[in-house]
């Protein structure tokens, strides 16, 4: 083919680079750019770069950007604010970044409803993980380039909400931090009242957005996350807002029971089935470690004996220690304060007893084990295996304990 084949339209204006676009196949791109290196410009339809950035194609809009730059300043404002909000939807803030770069406008520009970059970030439920968009350009960076380059963006709205309205309600700390490093200015800006009479303190009580309760394990951490962020936004309002009732004459407190009261109950369900599990296995470890015949056949071993004994102790004491957690959980009366903080230490000191425990049963197992294979030499090799596979359960539980109980605890 020759250069100018490439330039041919479809019937909707469209050159055979904006579908390579759309696959996302940059070795693709290249080989035509290679031939014909205006395409990136050329077509009445939709640009290349417009198909991949509204398709989320990263590789392919980073490539196709620096070939199509200078001719996206010769867009109109309306064109180059769509592209530019296109790229924040679809979470390519590299590219976002350097049009903002390009053109420092672009950080007021906004939809015909006054949708700005901002709002879309603020209402994005994952552009702030940090699991999902690790080392990238964009994020908290992007937002607080956007402010530098436009300050004014902090007092636009949509629906009477700013970024911090909305980032409060959709549970994004990241950019709700935000208001530390801005002072006072930052209260103003939270002082705003919405049109159904509700504040900022309001919108924390809120029910969080499903995904970000999915990122915790169980309903009763899940109801302790809420918690806390309904407190952490207590402590940036006024005092009046405390007491401050919407136009359903609410306050944020009965709001927030109100819209929890389905999670608290799921929460509780959650800690009475954890409690009531982790019982009957404390129970049988109790039942287990108590007998004492097999100590006094170990007493001819002068080495394991004293592992025997000690590992048993610790069984036992971490067991019972599990066991008047788990019966505090229980009988606990289930209120929103006791989710803040003694559940969670329950939960925390009553699993972690019992991991203890299991630990040390399966030591005094192996010192026990180990003792019936020093008397009978005659035992085959797969006996001495078996007592290594001891440490299994050890294993497991650890896995267990730190993936679903100790990660949420730790946040």
């Amino acid at each position: 083919m020759i250069k100018d084949d490439l330039t041919a339209e479809n019937t909707v204006g469209n050159t055979a680079l904006t579908y390579a676009a759309a696959t996302g196949n940059v070795n693709i791109a290249k080989a035509m750019l290679e031939k014909n290196h205006k395409l990136p410009n050329l077509g009445s339809g939709i640009k290349p770069l417009y198909m991949a950035v509204s398709l989320g194609h990263k590789q392919m809009a980073d490539y196709l950007y620096p070939q199509t730059k200078e001719r996206v300043r010769e867009w109109d404002d309306k064109e180059q604010a769509k592209l530019f909000i296109t790229c924040v939807r679809s979470r390519l803030y590299g590219v976002a970044l350097q049009m903002l770069d390009d053109n420092s406008n672009l950080a007021a520009a906004g939809r015909s409803d006054g949708e700005t970059a901002l709002h879309v970030l603020a209402r994005d439920p994952s552009a702030f993980v940090s699991e999902i968009r690790p080392l990238e350009a964009g994020n908290v960076d992007f937002v607080v380039k956007l402010i530098r380059f436009d300050f004014d963006l902090l007092w636009k709205t949509r629906k009477n909400k700013s970024i911090f309205h909305i980032a409060v309600e959709k549970r994004h700390e990241s950019i709700f931090n935000i208001l530390n490093e801005i002072g006072s200015i930052g209260d103003l800006i939270i002082d705003r009242i919405e049109e159904d009479g509700s504040n900022i303190l309001h919108l924390a009580a809120g029910l969080a957005p499903q995904e970000k309760l999915n990122a915790i394990s169980g309903a009763a951490l899940q109801m302790q996350r809420e918690i806390l962020w309904f407190k952490e936004v207590e402590k940036v309002v006024s005092p009046t807002f405390k007491e401050m009732k919407n136009n359903e004459g609410d306050t944020p407190y009965v709001l927030f029971a109100k819209n929890h009261e389905e999670l608290r109950k799921e929460g509780e369900k959650w800690m009475r089935n954890t409690a009531e599990y982790s019982m009957v296995v404390a129970i049988l470890i109790v039942l287990i470690m108590f007998p004492r015949e097999k100590a006094d056949g170990l007493k001819d071993s002068p080495n394991l004996f004293p592992v025997f004994l000690v590992s048993s102790a610790i069984a036992l004491f971490c067991s019972s220690t599990s066991l008047l957690m788990f019966l505090s959980i229980l009988t606990s009366r289930y209120s929103y304060n006791d989710f803040l903080v003694w559940l969670p230490v329950w939960l925390m000191i009553g699993v972690a007893s019992l991991f203890i425990a299991i630990a040390a049963m399966m030591v005094a197992f192996t010192a026990s084990f180990w003792s019936d294979i020093r008397s009978h030499q005659e035992l085959p090799l797969i006996l001495v295996v078996i007592g290594f596979f001891a440490f299994v359960p050890i294993l497991l539980v650890t896995l267990f304990l730190f993936s679903h109980l100790m990660a949420p605890l730790s946040h």
